[in-house]
């Protein structure tokens, strides 16, 4: 009876191709962890190429994506998604269908294209103009800064391990923008709070600031109307 187990063992681990040493795991065929699937729709790929270690999930069936789920003890919480011949896709827990991204680059972010948002008019609904743009532009300030790095919370300044990071959280030098508490008091709808701090979405100012440059024409060619009459007047 022994002899027969011995033997359905390496008959096993031969079939599989599964070898274990010094703490490492191989496996040279398909793995499946929790899954009575016996031929999964993707592989799971691990590999080092040069100095790189890739990660890398390979669909083995016609027209299929790749997804990464996030979970915590709540449950799903973040999709990094990958559509068959189509686009990468990051989403939140609230919104897992429609592309929700909670996204944070610590850094310098960089590009050969720009950022697009939605802007349907299918998506929109109760749409006005705006009023009074030029007023608001008006109470805007802009400024010149430098980020301020040693009043951040030590929870925010941690990497992944618990460490503190220093002098690596936001870019040195000087920059221009605008201060979100200021810009909350007069266009509060670009004006979001994540965590402890403000946020602007910058992007959403566009259209804020196309109307007002329509207003000062609309005051520029009055004036300019009235001064050719001035000038009429006086030959």
């Amino acid at each position: 009876m022994k002899r027969v187990l011995v033997l359905i063992l390496v008959l096993f681990f031969c079939a599989v191709n599964v070898y274990a040493a010094d703490g490492d795991l191989k496996v040279m065929g398909d793995l499946t962890v929790g899954s009575s699937t016996p031929n999964p729709l993707y592989k799971l790929l691990i590999t080092k190429d040069n100095d790189d270690v890739r990660l890398a999930l390979m669909p083995t069936g016609p027209e299929c994506g790749s997804q990464i789920d996030f979970f915590d003890t709540n449950g799903l919480q973040a999709t990094i998604k990958y559509r068959y011949n189509s686009d990468l896709n990051m989403a939140c827990n609230d919104n897992i269908s429609f592309d929700c991204a909670y996204f944070f680059v610590s850094g310098l972010a960089m590009g050969t294209t720009p950022w697009y948002q939605y802007s349907d008019r299918r998506l929109k609904k109760n749409i006005a103009p705006l009023s009074g743009a030029l007023d608001k532009v008006m109470k805007l300030r802009g400024v010149k800064f430098e980020w301020n790095e040693e009043d951040l919370p030590e929870d925010y300044k941690k990497d992944s391990k618990g460490k503190i990071k220093k002098g690596k959280i936001f870019p040195k030098g000087s920059h221009v923008g605008l201060i979100a508490q200021e810009v909350n008091e007069v266009v509060p709808e670009v004006v979001t709070k994540k965590g402890e701090f403000y946020a602007i979405a910058s992007s959403d100012l566009t259209g804020l600031l196309v109307e007002a440059i329509k207003e000062q024409q609309r005051l520029i060619e009055a004036q300019d109307k009235r001064i050719k009459r001035l000038e009429a007047k006086m030959k």
